[in-house]
């Protein structure tokens, strides 16, 4: 994906009243951003990613309240207009 404005959605397998969503940089895992998500009335949640998501390799992860990972996703995000 490019850098700039985009949005995420997630349909998670689990029915939770709200979610952790973790934004970690692959290779160190080092957190750069952390959201609470509370799903919408069909059940998904959707993130507005942040302007400052550099190009790079990130490593999504959602969880419950509690810090229990289920889902796990890899991203990658290059500069604009490279096509990508």
């Amino acid at each position: 994906m490019a850098t700039g404005p985009r949005m995420l959605v997630f349909l998670p397998a689990e029915e939770l009243p709200v979610y952790r969503l973790a934004i970690r940089d692959a290779a160190s895992r080092r957190t750069l951003w952390s959201f609470e998500l509370r799903p919408n009335a069909n059940r998904a949640l959707t993130l507005d990613l942040p302007v400052g998501l550099r190009p790079g390799r990130y490593r999504l992860e959602l969880s419950d309240g509690a810090g229990k990972v289920f889902e796990t996703h890899l991203l990658r995000v290059t500069e604009a207009g490279r096509g990508e």
